[in-house]
């Protein structure tokens, strides 16, 4: 996947909803025109192009980059985790974003997200903090968040730029998003984690993505 590039999301519509293992509702309310059929509680998100990934070589990792433009065509049916480019594109703010936010949403983690300095080290329910602006809450920091990809530590490099979905295999998936128990620094839109699959814990949840 490309970290650093312009993802230019050409398809259909997304529709993210905010599910959580911690035990959480998404605390949005309302739900989205699917076919005719009301989804409680998810987001329809439309195609559009942002900047992916962190051009700022002074702060994170070398897996960020490097700049990359990238087309999304999303026709898969049903639902599933999101790849790791669906995930920052949500987690930025979609079409028309201005992409330059720290954390989803804001650049005061405080206002948006739970980390180790304001969680009191517990878990919270979702949508206790502002929502970025396609309404997702929680995208930064309460939970990591289990992305599709395998992770690769220059799979930004080495990925197809039409539809980068990761390595074809691996033995770690791809986690975004930070948790209550972890710095910052984890919860910027930018930050890549990974751990095996079958690992499970309060700090893991995940969102499911319908095209």
């Amino acid at each position: 996947m490309k970290k650093n590039g312009f993802l230019s999301v050409m398809a259909a519509l997304l529709t993210f909803a905010a599910l959580s293992l911690a035990g959480c509702d998404n605390g949005g309310g309302g739900g989205t025109q699917t076919g005719g059929t009301t989804i409680e509680g998810m987001v329809r998100i439309p195609g559009g192009s942002f900047q992916m990934g962190n051009p700022d070589t002074s702060v994170g990792w070398g897996s960020e980059r490097p700049v990359h433009t990238v087309t999304l065509n999303s026709t898969a049916t049903g639902y599933r985790l999101p790849t790791e480019a669906q995930w920052e594109y949500a987690a930025k703010g979609g079409n028309g974003s201005p992409g330059n936010y720290t954390y989803s949403g804001s650049n005061n983690l405080n206002d948006v997200g739970w980390y180790d300095n304001n969680s009191n080290s517990m878990t919270h329910e979702v949508g206790k903090k502002s929502p970025n602006g396609l309404g997702l809450y929680d995208m930064s920091g309460n939970v990591f968040e289990w992305c599709w990809d395998w992770y690769g530590y220059d799979s930004y490099s080495s990925s197809a730029q039409n539809n980068p979905a990761g390595p074809v295999s691996g033995s770690s998936r791809v986690l975004r998003g930070g948790s209550r128990s972890r710095d910052a620094s984890e919860a910027r839109s930018v930050d890549r984690n990974f751990n095996s699959p079958y690992y499970r814990g309060i700090d893991y949840g995940f969102r499911l993505v319908r095209p």
